[in-house]
């Protein structure tokens, strides 16, 4: 099992005596939501961390704007689609790689089926006024479904 630090709206949550904990599936769930809040390129420690929805820099310093920013809204949906499935994806090789390792150090695997992703179910788009609502739908190995939710600004 793993675990974070509890957010609540970019803010540290307070919890019986101290900070409150994510573990699991909550912990998967924020980590995911963190990086794709992002921009990638933003973190100088680690610059290939983040994601292009909202434009960045890449780990080769290309500059990307904006992916909302596109009036072609079809288009704009498919392109925050592929970057949601790559950012996901890489979530994933971290935790197989983490996997491994715990298998070599600890000889048991420490993260748990509710906290392994094991694919995106869905994605839907729902456009409201001046925002895009995007639901992104992972199933865990444990079969449970977790979704996170981004509002992204026009």
């Amino acid at each position: 099992m793993t675990w974070s630090l509890k957010l609540h709206n970019g803010d540290l949550v307070i919890g019986g005596s101290g900070l409150d904990v994510a573990a699991n599936e909550i912990k998967m769930v924020q980590d995911l939501r963190c990086q794709l809040l992002e921009r990638m390129g933003h973190d100088v420690n680690h610059p290939e961390y983040g994601c292009l929805i909202d434009g960045g820099v890449g780990p080769d310093g290309t500059v990307y704007e904006s992916i909302i920013a596109d009036d072609d809204w079809e288009m704009a949906k498919l392109r925050v689609q592929s970057e949601i499935v790559r950012v996901v994806g890489e979530y994933q090789r971290r935790q197989l790689d983490r996997a491994r390792l715990d298998k070599a150090q600890y000889g048991k695997q420490t993260l748990t089926p509710k906290e392994i992703i094991a694919n995106i179910s869905g994605i839907t788009f729902t456009d409201s006024l001046d925002k895009l609502i995007v639901q992104v739908h992972l199933q865990t190995m444990s079969g449970d479904i977790e979704s996170i939710d981004l509002n992204l600004n026009k």
